[in-house]
């Protein structure tokens, strides 16, 4: 009786609310109806388009401080707009010099068609072989500002803009004065500007994805703070410009995004494979290491596809772009084998092979959740192993065969000539361990390790524990897993390999913005949300500041006399056509600034090269002086260098060249180190051309 009572009640009082409503409803005229919609349609509009200005405006804001940031730094160091063209040159060292020769070819002939003859027809970096440059150096960097440089400059000086200012530098009593220039119009300044300019974009594109991920502008603003407070740990592009990491990584996190977009929002179909392919040949044609990055793309997509948190038409998008991603980028480098043969196109092939078994049904017989994903990763790994060493089968192609040999070194003994060339680097030896307490003290560190524990909290039971197919949302689940994997990926790669960490490092600071993120933080209130990233801004910055500072307290002035006269005298004393050979970063200087053959140079990834290098360096082993003139004879080699600093400095023990040497060289361990035989005398059949504190040439 009462529940009945209760229930009448309840309709009595709804149809009051009812009428009252509609008593309201009716004393609205049509117009107030027609005139209240639009309002609220333009409120809305008006709030987006706001939303999206301060986007970009701090988009834009952020990247050009980063550009400002990068251009003070190397002026401050090196003094850069006060050198003269050849002291800048110089300051490109090894692979550096190595790259940028190849711009200036294609600024200083003719026009660009025949500078792109040159390129593809170069006999001059592995004298006597011709070679096609685009296709072994990854140089699309180089064709792309040459054209720029040819464009915009004279576009420049017809405007009045840009044009040359020349002055004289005093460089002290001893040293003669040389002319420094500025403008657009200097190649140097043109180029490491467009380099700048490119990373500036890099950061506006990590502010961007930090604020995607995280869904608000707090994660993106903490983002460019933790970029900025961490800057020394995460690029090196201040004092390296012309390598390939400075043109590839901004690309790296714009395909990230793209990506992840297309995971979060499950995108499928053929327009988005094509969006998903622009970013990723953007990121792999600079690099060559970028294909070792999207391989753990690869790995990790399909091991999300095991788990049944991706559609199989998400998959195949997936899939499907990376691969348009990279034949388009095979195609543009005029089929390069090195990355016909490499894990990355195995890995795809494998991948859709695995698709075209699950259309087919094959796993649908398999009614045990745990069987299902152990066989989709067997079968995975499986198949890319068997395809890379068929692919390599039938291309004979065994230039990558040092990266396994560079890996086996770091947990073996085993030992060769060019495992220990690599590991003898600093940027190829095992991640320092103090960068993990430059990168504590500014939070990222702990910050990003309590994000990925936050992420397992929420991920590891419903797929531990529940059937992820009655998951509600698991494209978010994907998403957040997926994060956890290549982060796992890059920590590896960091670890692994000191130079990697351009990876590690900036990747880290994303996730730490994550924590920025109320789907993410969803156990917290709102208000406690906005106090945790107030928190985090002023908690990292009291290093960050300091951090910050160190950089711009680094002042300096670049200068070499000692390589600057070498580099005189054989613009002066040699002509046009004498072939040299020595270590791998004065060949690269030689190559740029006097354009003469050599026949080795730094770029250390293919088979052949690196067996020239290792008979050149046969200069600073214990080999008989007769034995090292036969061999640099049938190199063809005419001058040769031996520097000082490369006889005896190493790195760390075991590392200065003769001991190198004596590793796989026993049979002459005990005899006079080369350097020391020609240190007062030059044997015969040698023959003394030049000589100071640094360098020695011989002429053989």
């Amino acid at each position: 009786f009462s529940y009945l009572k209760m229930a009448v009640r309840s309709r009595k009082s709804t149809k009051k609310q009812t009428d009252i409503l509609t008593k309201e409803k009716n004393n609205f005229s049509i117009e107030d109806n027609h005139i209240d919609k639009p309002q609220k349609k333009s409120s809305r509009d008006g709030k987006r388009f706001l939303y999206f200005s301060i986007l970009c405006c701090i988009a834009a804001g952020s990247g050009w401080l980063h550009y400002q940031h990068l251009t003070a730094l190397i002026e401050n160091e090196r003094f850069f707009s006060h050198l003269s063209e050849l002291e800048r040159e110089m300051s490109f060292r090894t692979e550096m010099g190595f790259y940028y020769s190849y711009f200036k070819t294609l600024v200083q002939a003719p026009s660009l068609a025949d500078g792109l003859r040159s390129v593809t027809s170069d006999n001059l970096t592995e004298f006597p072989d011709t070679i096609n440059a685009l296709e072994r150096f990854n140089l699309a960097p180089e064709v792309v500002l040459a054209a720029i440089f040819r464009m915009v400059v004279p576009l420049a000086a017809r405007a009045g803009v840009g044009h040359r200012q020349c002055f004289t530098i005093n460089r002290g009593d001893e040293v003669p004065p040389v002319e420094a220039c500025q403008g657009l119009a200097v190649p140097t300044n043109f180029y490491v500007n467009g380099v700048f300019l490119l990373n500036g974009l890099y950061l506006s594109i990590f502010f961007l994805l930090a604020t995607f991920l995280s869904g608000n502008l707090y994660g993106g603003i903490l983002g460019v703070l933790f970029f900025f407070y961490n800057h020394s740990e995460l690029t090196r592009v201040m004092w390296t410009p012309p390598l390939r990491e400075s043109f590839a990584v901004p690309f790296l996190y714009l395909q990230l995004m793209t990506f992840i977009f297309l995971i979060r929002k499950r995108k499928s179909g053929p327009f988005w494979s094509v969006l998903l392919s622009i970013p990723t040949v953007l990121f792999m044609l600079p690099w060559q290491f970028s294909q070792f990055v999207i391989l753990t793309q690869c790995l990790a997509l399909g091991g999300l596809f095991a788990l049944n948190l991706i559609t199989v038409g998400v998959f195949s998008t997936l899939i499907g772009g990376i691969s348009l991603g990279f034949l388009s980028n095979v195609l543009l480098q005029f089929g390069n084998a090195m990355l016909l043969s490499s894990y990355l196109p195995s890995c795809l092939v494998g991948m859709w092979v695995l698709l075209w078994l699950q259309k087919m049904g094959l796993f649908g017989l398999i009614h045990s959740y745990p069987i299902s994903v152990a066989l989709h990763l067997v079968l995975m790994v499986g198949l890319a192993v068997c395809f890379k060493f068929l692919f390599a089968h039938l291309l004979g192609y065994q230039d990558d065969a040092h990266i396994g040999g560079l890996l086996l070194s770091k947990f073996t003994s085993y030992k060769d000539f060019h495992t220990q060339m690599y590991s003898c680097a600093a940027e190829f030896d095992f991640m320092e361990v103090d960068l993990i307490g430059k990168l504590s003290l500014t939070l990222v560190l702990p910050l990003g390790v309590s994000t990925i524990l936050v992420i397992l909290r929420k991920i590891i039971p419903p797929l531990v524990f529940g059937q992820n197919t009655q998951l509600k949302d698991t494209a978010h689940i994907a998403e957040l897993l997926y994060l956890v994997v290549q982060f796992a990926a890059f920590a590896v790669m960091a670890i692994l390999i000191m130079r990697l960490k351009l990876f590690f490092t900036p990747y880290l600071c994303l996730l730490a913005t994550l924590l920025t993120s109320q789907k993410v933080m969803d156990f917290l209130r709102p208000k406690w949300h906005l106090f945790l990233c107030v928190a985090l801004a002023v908690s990292t910055s009291w290093q960050g500041v300091l951090n910050l500072r160190d950089q711009w307290d680094i002042f300096g002035e670049y200068s070499d006399i000692q390589q600057e006269e070498l580099i005189n005298w054989i613009k002066h004393q040699t002509s046009p056509g004498t072939v040299f050979a020595g270590a791998m970063p004065i060949m690269a200087t030689v190559l740029l600034t006097t354009g003469r053959p050599v026949v080795n140079h730094p770029h250390y990834e293919h088979s052949k090269v690196r067996r020239r290098t290792e008979l050149v360096y046969q200069i600073y082993s214990r080999k008989s002086p007769e034995e090292i003139h036969s061999t640099l004879k049938s190199l063809k080699v005419e001058m040769v260098i031996v520097e000082d600093s490369w006889c005896y400095n190493r790195y760390k023990p075991g590392c200065a060249m003769y001991e190198v040497w004596d590793v796989i060289d026993s049979k002459n361990r005990g005899r006079t180190v080369f350097c020391d035989a020609i240190r007062n005398n030059v044997p015969k059949p040698f023959k003394l051309m030049f000589s100071n504190q640094n360098y020695l040439v011989l002429k053989i």
